[in-house]
Formats: C-alpha cells, structure tokens, sequence
C-alpha cells in the first residue's frame, strides 16, 4: 500500500510538473523543475531528480529547499562530499536553516564523522527546539558512539514532539533490547507496529524479545508476520525456526533453516543449527554434514567442532575425539589472541541451555526528505541458537571420553 501510495504520488507530481513545463509557464519555473524532481527522487530516479534540481537552481542559485533536496539525492547516490557542498551553501544562504544543519549532520554520519554529525545536530536543534527529526538522527548518532542513555533521551524527546514516529519507537526498543530491558523494548515494538503494521522489522525484532522471554508462541506468530510482510528475508525464516525448534517442532524447524539456506547459503548457523536438529531426530549423518559446512563457512567457531565431535561420538564414542581436541584447541588460540590484544571474531553466544535466535543488523528508515536507510552498525549483534540439550541422550558417553582425552593432550 505505502509502495502504491508513493508511485501514484511520484506520478501525479510528475504528470503536473510536466504539464507545467509544457503549458507555457516556460522552463523557467523553478518550482516546477523542483517538484518534478521531488516525484523522480520518490521514484528513487536520482539521476533525473538531480538534473531537475540542478534546472532549477540554474534559474535561482538560492533556493535552500532544492539545494537541500539535491544534497539529500547525493546522498542517496553515495556521492556525500558533494552532499556535503550542497548543505554548506543552503548554510551560507540561511544560516537559520535548521534542516540544512540536519540533513549535513546526515552526510557527515555517512562518512563515520559521528562527533561531525552530532555537532551539526546540535545546530539544528538550538536554531528550532520542537525539529524531532533531528533528535531523531541526533540519537542514531549517540548510538553509534555506544552512549545509549542519551541515544534513549533524544529518541523519547523526538517522541514527545511527534508520538506518531514509529522508527523512533522502533529504534529506541532496539536500544532497549541491547540494555536487556525487555520489557520497555516490547512496549517500544508493541507502538511500532501499531503505528505502522506494515514494519516487518518491528514484528522480528518484537519476536527476538519474545523468544528471549521465553514466549515461544508469540515469538512464532511475530516470525510468521514478518515473512508475511517480507518473504525474501532468510533470517526472517531462520529465527522462526528457532522458535520452532523451542517448540521441539524440529520437522518444521529443519524446514524453516531449509528456507533461509536457500535465500542465503552462507548463513553458518543455520547450518550449524540444522545440523543440531538433525541430531536431535538422531539423523546423525545429516547432522554431521551440516556441521561440517558451518565449519567450512565459519572456522572459527569452537562450538560448531564440538558439535561435530559430539555427533560423530552419537555413532561411536572414539569417533569423537579428534573433533572435541580442534574444538579445544581453536578456544585456546582465541584466548591467546585475546591476551595478546589481536582482534577476534565474538564467539557463538550459547547457553548451556535452551537456545538463542539470531539477530539481524537491520535499522528503520530515515523519515527526513527522503527514505534512506541508516547507517547503525548493529543495534543487536547476531546470536546463535545452538541447543547444548541437543545430543543429550547419546551425547554424554562422547563428552566424557572427549574430556578424558582432552586431559592427556599435549598443546596446541
């Protein structure tokens, strides 16, 4: 509906500022270059949008709103400094712009200039105290520098002066969730959806919080909501069979990592994960192969070869050891790593029991002048379900031989 709603937008602008240009109001009207070029950016044509906008600044250099939207179209084509260029000359046209402030403190947030940014966010908010769009991007940007309590503050200030933004919602219960304050982070998703019901990230992030609760079923009913709404997203299906595989509803937890393997076939965990719920309907061969191909695509990870050690020790406990020393050794080549302060991938965040969904680095939309998505590096980071329950019926004989041997093992 919302994609309807803009092209039928995008083509009525288009249809009167053609007709403009055409009726004999002469090409230069500036106004109808402008709107024209606001229907060809909505349209994400930003080639065309920009030489209309270039078509009106030509006829009057000072128009701060077209200067505004050209920055905000190079910004969309990834050209920021020239962005950049655009809102220092709506700056120096009116230095009383707000937005111009604004949407610079966007590009430079794009170049990773986050201290730029928020300055420029300061700017905007001193020049008008009620710009939600700016708190809004101001408490991206505080994120990005991991000061999540002012992040929180500039969100619920952009709340209070428009109650109808539901990224802001969206974002500030990602914030929340990231604090393991669960409760205030479904309140936040619960607004979210309800302002906007097509948010597919709004229902998977609600069903990360509600598998984290331990609510399984809801968890499941968000999942199904958001493959509704977006059914090309492999973590979409991955997480819902998570929540199955919570469910001990491991056919259709198989079918569901199935899914996201074939929309994304470097997604080790799901690999790893079906290779855990292959163990736990006994299919150990399949499970073995699964966890053989986790490990090809993430070699890093210990639990992926402990895994794969305790599923061979399923057949034959002495077909288990190679498999626990690897796992052992790779943990202590991390810790040294780390001791010698070298960068290391995060281990696969698993508990001894149950499991753990894996999460999407996936932010709202920017509501300013144009839909562009933001740059947050990973309000969540991505976590494993890995279920250590998942061989407990075969697996025990195996880990005990594992540690027995692991004690005669020299270093590695």
């Amino acid at each position: 509906m919302q994609e309807t709603r803009r092209t039928f937008l995008a083509s009525t602008l288009t249809s009167a500022a053609a007709l403009a240009l055409s009726s004999g109001l002469t090409p230069n009207d500036a106004f109808a270059y402008h709107n024209r070029g606001l229907a060809y950016r909505d349209m994400r044509d930003y080639d065309r949008a920009i030489r209309d906008f270039d078509a009106a600044l030509k006829v009057n250099g000072t128009l701060t709103a077209v200067l505004n939207d050209r920055g905000l179209g190079y910004i969309a084509k990834g050209e920021t400094d020239r962005a950049i260029e655009d809102f220092d000359q709506a700056i120096a046209v009116n230095p009383k712009d707000p937005l111009a402030y604004n949407n610079r403190g966007l590009a430079y947030r794009n170049k990773g200039q986050i201290d730029t940014a928020i300055g420029n966010y300061d700017q905007a908010i001193q020049i008008n105290a009620d710009f939600a769009l700016a708190y809004y991007n101001r408490g991206n940007a505080y994120y990005d520098k991991r000061d999540h309590d002012r992040a929180i503050a500039d969100y619920s200030q952009a709340l209070k002066i428009n109650p109808n933004h539901s990224v802001a919602y969206y974002n500030r219960g990602n914030v929340y969730y990231g604090k393991r304050d669960l409760t205030r982070a479904l309140a936040d998703f619960d607004q979210a959806i309800k302002i906007d019901p097509k948010s597919a990230v709004a229902y998977y992030d609600r069903g990360l919080t509600h598998y984290d609760r331990r609510d399984y079923e809801r968890a499941l009913a968000d999942f199904d909501q958001a493959i509704k709404i977006d059914p090309k997203d492999a973590f979409a299906y991955y997480n819902r069979g998570i929540a199955l595989y919570g469910l001990q509803d491991f056919d259709r937890a198989i079918a569901d990592f199935d899914r996201a393997i074939k929309l994304d076939g470097k997604i080790a965990l799901a690999h790893h994960n079906r290779g855990n719920a292959y163990a736990r309907r006994r299919e150990h061969d399949r499970a073995i192969a699964d966890l053989d191909q986790a490990i090809k695509l993430n070699g890093n990870s210990a639990l992926a070869y402990t895994d794969r050690g305790l599923a061979h020790g399923a057949k034959g406990p002495g077909q288990a050891v190679t498999h626990l020393v690897v796992a052992r050794c790779v943990r202590i080549q991390r810790g040294k790593a780390r001791a010698f302060g070298q960068k290391v991938a995060p281990h696969d965040a698993v508990g001894q029991r149950g499991v753990s969904p894996l999460q999407k680095r996936n932010r709202g939309r920017n509501r300013g002048q144009i839909a562009l998505l933001l740059r947050d590096k990973g309000l969540h980071g991505r976590r494993v379900l890995a279920d250590r329950q998942a061989l407990d019926a075969l697996g025990h004989g195996a880990q005990a031989i594992g540690r027995e041997q692991l004690q005669h093992q020299g270093q590695c």
